[in-house]
Parts: structure tokens; sequence; C-alpha cells
């Protein structure tokens, strides 16, 4: 690593850091969040489950389990982390109990990590073991005081392809670092894998054949037995066959050697008289790193166990006082680990003692069965770590990143290569940076959908997204487009759907009209939010867009001036074809299960009147409602209707769908009821005149009622009572199994207000509002 680089951006890091806790503190100072505590009210209930029999079994059988794959992880880790092996084992048993009781994931199981050992070893190298304990004593701190401010929470901005990327370049530098051991070689002084290949590539030939018989031994236990028998511990079959192998074949082999026989005890190492910058950095870089793979560890545990919800800070300061008391007792700094934190879940734990039993079958393996430890041959180890590598590449991980989203593999294959060629934190800036381009180009970006249909003289296009200084390329494919069109008169651009249009995005577009004015071509821009065209008219010094903003289809043809160029079926075959093209795709699997069987859970009654949408109002998908639509929103009586259209409708909804809520929604300014006050033209609209006769019979009902605003509300409550006359509503009603609501949808305001049961009362639809019951109806 070069230093200069590293200390410099890893003084702009705690920077940043220290910006954002400051906020961080102030916020949770005024809110009364701080965990002065270290959160120990919060985890003394859990701590007295522990005296509990109740899931004893299934937490000690999951502890037996996670020590068989601990135990040699933690050695392997060891080693590539260039401390003694055993280290790796006091690390495990300490973490494993600490983290276990203060974190802030009741699963996660914590210990020596598998992206580590890098920076462990460049801080080795930099200030021996002693320096590595006082790093790992600043780190806990680092976490401590993270936790207490409340840090955890900003880990969770870090995008998923940088962690891979990151996850998968350390990987490979593991590998290619553990080759020369794997092969019997002595490892080059100078830990990059440029030396480590050339070193390769120079005493390749001095190789050790039962060495890499070893080594690849390792790695078929280790990657194969997994897939064949998955309930069997791999990781410590593949460090007790090479073992067992190696003793009674008595090959000269290296081995560990000696390692403690038992816990050390606990002592503070000392402060380092010199490089306290290059310590304060490294402590920065594993904080970092720690907790983001600790807390990533706790978000994963979170999907696997239904309704578990870790508290991000809280592990924070878990792993903080972890590693405070792993690096007094001499161990290496540690974080909580996936790969065991998951098979604590899949083993069956039930609490925090899990990790607990786990770290005291870790304890009792090295004061009883120190020897065979001493014996496992160093090539295991690095066949061990081989496969680990192996699996932190995870190509099946990358195939489906590109396969999903290609985009974003570019973040992944950036942090890669720059973990790789230059160092960790260039690779953790690099990705940061690569996902922040990615996100602005996805932020500026504007999906443009252009299909020509019916009339040749006018076409449509819609914009959709944010039109920004990115939005360059967008209209460029407008303008080719255009340019195919030949005798074009006008343009409409749909604008419905735009969110955000900067100053950049408002020349672009106003450059665009003025283009195609001087063309001749006329241009409407539809449904355009007032934000954005507040904008865009700033921008437009010279009028361009004067007069061309629409509200509606049916002011296109006003402002074109021409109803010849206006085709209402060119406007549906121009939907359609970009709801084939842009939006089928995402109902394809709703499509697929609604084409089996239809399960609505309301029956929607409303009416006919063309301002009304009743999926758009309610926000809903096909399958949701089933709807009745007619002039005026009438439900005839039982036996009124010759043909009665909605009673087979409601009948049908309740007796065979399984409806259990009716939804009565009338409207402000309906024709139908105004038509029942100011009388209609039976020889001109003889069927009209017909359909409406319940209404007028209605409004004889309510002589002090001479507003059909207010009429409306007794419309829909009379309808509501008709619903009644059927039996299968009837009875329903009776046994409490259907509920019936009276809406009534202000077409000015897009409000809704909600039948309270009381007289006329109606309150507005929120939250908190009052719902009609069907007592209420029966008392009407």
């Amino acid at each position: 690593m070069k230093s200069t680089r590293n200390r410099s951006s890893v003084l702009r890091t705690g920077r940043f850091i220290l910006s954002a806790a400051k906020r961080s503190v102030t916020e949770r100072f005024r809110s009364g969040e701080l965990k002065w505590d270290l959160g120990l009210r919060k985890l003394w209930p859990e701590w007295k489950d522990f005296f509990s029999v109740d899931g004893i079994r299934e937490d000690l059988l999951s502890g037996l389990i996670l020590s068989s794959v601990a135990i040699p992880l933690s050695l392997a880790i060891a080693l590539e982390s260039k401390v003694d092996p055993g280290a790796g084992l006091v690390s495990a048993i300490v973490a494993g109990i600490v983290c276990a009781l203060f974190g802030g994931s009741k699963f996660s199981v914590s210990g020596p990590a598998n992206a580590m050992p890098i920076l462990i070893a460049y801080t080795v190298e930099q200030f021996g073991v002693q320096g590595l304990l006082f790093v790992g004593i600043v780190c806990g701190v680092l976490q401590i005081l993270g936790g207490l401010i409340g840090l955890g929470k900003l880990f969770r901005y870090i995008p998923f392809p940088l962690v891979a990327g990151f996850t998968a370049g350390i990987g490979a530098i593991i590998f290619v670092g553990q080759l020369p051991r794997a092969l019997g070689l002595e490892a080059p002084p100078a830990g990059d894998i440029w030396t480590v290949l050339s070193h390769l590539g120079q005493e390749l030939h001095d190789s050790k054949p039962l060495t890499v018989v070893i080594a690849l031994i390792t790695i078929a236990i280790s990657q194969l037995l997994p897939k064949m028998y998955p309930k069997l511990p791999a990781s410590l079959l593949a460090i007790v066959v090479p073992t067992v192998l190696v003793s009674f074949a008595e090959w000269n082999v290296p081995t560990i050697g000696v390692t403690p026989h038992n816990l050390p005890w606990p002592h503070f190492p000392g402060v380092p008289s010199q490089g306290i910058g290059g310590i304060l950095e490294a402590s920065i870089l594993i904080f970092g790193l720690a907790s983001l793979e600790t807390l990533l560890t706790s978000s994963a545990i979170d999907r696997l166990v239904p309704g578990e919800k870790h508290d991000p800070d809280q592990e924070l300061i878990g792993q903080g006082l972890g590693n405070v008391a792993v690096a007094l007792f001499g161990g290496i700094p540690v974080t909580g680990v996936i790969a065991r934190s998951t098979l604590n879940v899949k083993s069956g734990a039930k609490s925090r003692r899990a990790s607990i039993f786990h770290a005291l079958f870790i304890w009792i393996v090295i004061v009883g069965m120190a020897s065979w430890i001493d014996a496992i041959p160093i090539a295991a180890l690095s066949g061990i770590l081989l496969s680990i590598a192996l699996n932190m590449m995870n190509p099946k991980s990358l195939f489906k990143m590109w396969k999903n989203t290609p985009a974003e593999s570019i973040v992944y294959w950036v942090t890669f290569a720059t973990v790789v060629l230059v160092d960790l934190v260039a690779g953790a800036q690099m990705g940061i940076f690569a996902a922040l381009l990615l996100a602005l180009w996805n932020l500026g970006k504007a999906q443009v959908f252009f299909h020509a249909t019916g009339s040749e003289s006018m076409h449509r296009v819609s914009l959709a997204g944010n039109l920004t200084f990115l939005s360059t390329r967008n209209f460029d494919f407008l303008r080719k487009k255009v340019a195919r069109m030949g005798q074009l008169a006008s343009l409409v651009i749909d604008m419905g759907e735009v969110r955000l249009i900067d100053s950049t995005g408002a020349a672009f577009l106003i450059d665009f009209i003025k283009e195609l004015n001087s063309k001749g071509i006329k241009v409407v821009l539809k449904s355009l939010n007032r934000d954005c065209r507040d904008v865009l008219s700033s921008a437009d010094s010279e009028g361009v867009t004067r007069g061309s903003f629409v509200t509606s289809e049916s002011d296109i043809a006003n402002v074109l001036d021409s109803t010849d160029s206006y085709s209402p079926r060119s406007r549906l075959l121009f939907g359609v074809e970009q709801y084939r093209k842009e939006r089928r795709k995402a109902y394809e699997e709703l499509f697929n299960q609604l084409g089996q069987q239809q399960k609505p859970h309301t029956l929607f009654i409303t009416c006919s009147d063309s301002r009304i949408n009743p999926t758009l109002i309610t926000s809903s998908e096909p399958g949701e409602l089933f709807i009745v639509r007619n002039v005026g929103n009438i439900i005839p009586p039982l036996g009124a209707d010759q043909m009665p259209a909605e009673g087979a409708a409601v009948e049908f909804a309740l007796g065979a769908l399984g409806v259990r809520q009716i939804i009565l929604c009338g409207h402000t300014r309906c024709g139908a009821l105004k038509g029942a006050f100011d009388g209609i033209d039976s020889k001109k609209f003889p069927s009209v005149a017909k359909w409406v006769e319940p209404v007028v019979r209605e409004r004889k009902l309510y002589p002090d009622i001479n507003d059909p605003e207010m009429f409306t509300r007794v419309h829909v409550i009379e309808q509501a009572k008709n619903l009644l006359t059927y039996p299968v509503v009837d009875q329903m009603v009776r046994e409490e199994k259907l509920s019936i609501h009276c809406w009534i949808y202000d077409v000015q305001s897009g409000e809704f207000f909600e039948w309270t049961g009381q007289g006329r009362e109606f309150l507005t639809v929120g939250p908190n509002s009052l719902h009609g019951n069907l007592g209420d109806i029966f008392k009407v």
C-alpha cells in the first residue's frame, strides 16, 4: 500500500465520519436516543432468558456445529493475517462471547472474518503484533463511539455491487497470496499480487508435491462436500482428513507448531512511541471494513429470520466491546461473519446462547486437543484459504448481477480491479465514485417512447423520468425519429411521468420545440406538472412554449386548431403499444396468476363518468377490484329491473368470488343527478330518462334538498339501502361477513369523503377517518 496516499484518503474519510457524527450526535441528543448505558437496559431482558431451559438443546447443537466450522477457519484466517494461528482461536472464543452478549443481532456470530486478513497482515508488517493489538483497541473504541452516536445506520447506504466487488477483490488477493504456501514455497517478503506472481514464476520448479496434494485434498473437501453432503462439517473434515493422512503416512510437511493450550491472561498492549499516525490510519481502515462486514451480516440475518430486526447501533457497540476484549487477550480484529451467522440460523439456534456455546466448545478443544491442532499441516490451512477465496470471488453472483442489472456490474469491476491492482482503500473509493456516477446517470436519464399510429400528420411521444443535463441523447433520438416522419404537422409530447426538469433539460426541450416549429410542426406538451412547467417557463425567454401546455386529451384538438389532425383511435393505439412495450412485462406474473383465478377483495360500484378512474384513484392493481359502473352509480332494488345487470354483478362478486367489502362511490357534479333535478328530454334521451327514474323518485323523498351536490350524499346512502334488498347481501351483513362503505369523490379536488353512519354526515377519508358500519345502515 502507498502510505502517503492512504493517509490522505483516510484523513478525508475521517473528516467525513466526524462531520456525520457531529450531525448524528446533535439529532440523537435532542431526541434522547444516545445509548449512554451501552444498551444494557434493552439487553437485560434477553440476558435473563439465558437461564431458561427453553431452546437450550437447539442452542447447544448449533454451538457445536458452529465450533466445528469456526476452528479451521479461524486458524486459516490467522495464518493469512501473519499472526500465530492460535490467535485466531482466541479471537473466536472472546468475540463469540462478548459480541453475543452486547450485540444488536440475536443470531449474529462474530470472529475472524474472510475480508479482514489483508488489512491485518498489512498492519502487522508495518507495526508488529503489539501495534496490531493497539489498533484493535482503537478500532473497538471507534465502533463503541459510532454505536453511541448512531453511525450504524450510515453503513446501510453502501451499494451491494461495491461490497461484492470489494469482497471478490480481497478473495483474489488471498488466492494469489496463498499459492506459494499451497505449493510448498517460501512466500515473498512483499505481499502485493504482482510480486507474488513474479515469485511463483521464478520458483515454481521447486514446488513440493506432497504439499500440493494436501492443499488439493483440502480444497476438494471444502468445495465438494457441502454440495454432496450439506449436513457434514466440511471445513472441519477438510482439516481433519489431511492431518490424519499426514500423521499416519509420516509425511514431512510443515505444520502449525505450538498453539496456546488455554486462554492467555488479558493485558493492555503498550502505546506505540512511533508511527502513531499510521496506526490511527490503520485503525480507521479496519474500523470501516469491520463495521461494514458486521452490519451486512446482521442485515443478511434479518432476511433469514421472519420478524427479526437488528439494531445497527447496538451491533456496533457489541462489536466494539468485542474488539477491545479480543485485543486485550492478544487476538486479531473481528467482525460479524455471514457464513457462521447463517449456519447458526439454519442449525436451529434460538438465542444468543448459541454463539456463547460455540465459543466454549472452541475453548474446550484448545484445552483438551491442543496437540492435534499443533499437527495440522500449513498446506491444509492454505487449502482452506484458497477455498474461501474461491467462494469470495463468487462468479455466480457476478453472472446474476450482469444478467439482471448489467449497469451495476460496472461498479463491481471498478471496485474489484482497483482493489487487486492498487489497494483496498482506493478500491472502496473508486467503487463509491462509480456507484455515485451510476446513480447520477440513472437519476438524470429519461425514458422515451415513440410510436407512429393513425394520422400521418400527428404523432405522439411520451417522456418519463427526469429531464436533466444528461438528457441530450433523448432529444437526439427524437430528432432522428421526427426526421423520418415525412409530412408531420403536429407532435404531442406526453409528460405526465416527468418528475423533474433542471435548467439544462429545459433548454434542451425548448431548443427541440423551436427546431420543430421552424419546420412548421406544432408541439403540444401534455400533463406536465406545475413545478416542471414553472422551470420550463422561466427558461423560455422567447415564449417558445407559450400556449402549448394542455392537461387533458380534449384540450389537444383546441390547441392544434384542427380536429382533423386529432384522432381518438390513434390516442388509444399509442396507449396500447406503450403498454405492450413498457408496462405489460411488469405485470406478467400477476396476469399469469389472474389467468387461473381472480380473487378481488372489493366490489367497487361507481359512475360511468369519464373523470372517474377507479384503479387510478385507489392506486389498485389488476385483480383487486370487481367494478360495476353505470350512469349515476345506481343499484336498483331486487326485482325492480327486468335486466338485473347490477344485481347479477353483486350476487356474483359476493357469492362466487368471495368479496367481503362493497364500496359505493358517488361523485360531485354528476350529470345523472343534475338531470333528476332539471329534467331530461325523454324524446331525445329516452333510455337515459328511463334509467334515472329511480333517482327522480329518490328526489321526491327529500323535498328539503335543493342542491344536487347535497343530494349526491343521500343518493349514495339510498343505493346502500337498495343493496340490502338482495338476500346474499342481507345475510352476509347480518352474519357480519360483509362491510359496506359509502364514499363521495370530489372530481375537482380529487378528495374522498365517507359516510359516518350518522344522518347525512360525510368526513374526509383518511387513516383515522370514521367508517360507517353496517349497523348504521339499518338505522337509516
